[in-house]
């Protein structure tokens, strides 16, 4: 199977290629069908520069303890982003930084999800277990829509981190979902895909 397309719309013309980002760093990358070029912004966005976080914290405020699925299924459309783009893209969240999955997948226009801090925090008001709920809603229905992914951290090593540290755990269970469904994992430039 072809690699799915990389380029996405809309690219901040202040930002730099992860080949040249890595190339600067003196990292090569390999290829694997087609190149793996991911756009990084040079700077991290806010919640809110990327989305309107207001409506999951009020969403969540009107909602009980006895949930509903019509409930999940509202606050998965709240949480997924560019979810017109046929590539999704899944990875650790690192605080502040430009290599975080959520501003990988905004700068190049890839599906994700994300709830931000208060959107998280207000769904854990309603059950601690909502957002992992919501968030695997998310994986299911882009995989029910046949998405390809890019995963921005080494399955491999993942699962490592997460059985020594527990650190990862939702990224794993995000990993064996893909491979439950068929999905194959391979090295993609510097990063990683899931496709079938």
């Amino acid at each position: 199977m072809e690699a799915p397309s990389l380029a996405g719309d809309g690219h901040s013309k202040t930002s730099t290629t992860l080949r040249e980002f890595f190339k600067e760093r003196g990292v090569v990358f390999g290829k694997v069908g087609r190149e793996a070029v991911l756009t990084v912004p040079n700077k991290p966005l806010a919640t809110l520069e990327r989305f309107k976080e207001a409506y999951i914290v009020d969403y969540a405020g009107t909602m009980s303890k006895n949930y509903t699925e019509a409930d999940i299924a509202n606050l998965t459309k709240l949480t997924t982003h560019n979810a017109e783009s046929k590539t999704a893209l899944l990875g650790y969240f690192e605080a502040g930084s430009v290599m975080s999955y959520e501003q990988l997948a905004h700068a190049n226009g890839f599906t994700y999800f994300d709830a931000g801090n208060k959107g998280w925090k207000a769904m854990t008001k309603v059950s601690s277990d909502l957002p992992f709920k919501v968030n695997d809603d998310f994986l299911v229905k882009q995989i029910q829509e046949g998405k390809n992914f890019v995963l921005t951290s080494d399955p491999h090593v993942a699962i490592q981190i997460a059985d020594r540290t527990g650190k990862g755990k939702s990224y794993v269970n995000e990993l064996k979902l893909l491979k439950e469904n068929g999905y194959k994992i391979e090295s993609y430039g510097n990063f990683w895909r899931a496709y079938k």
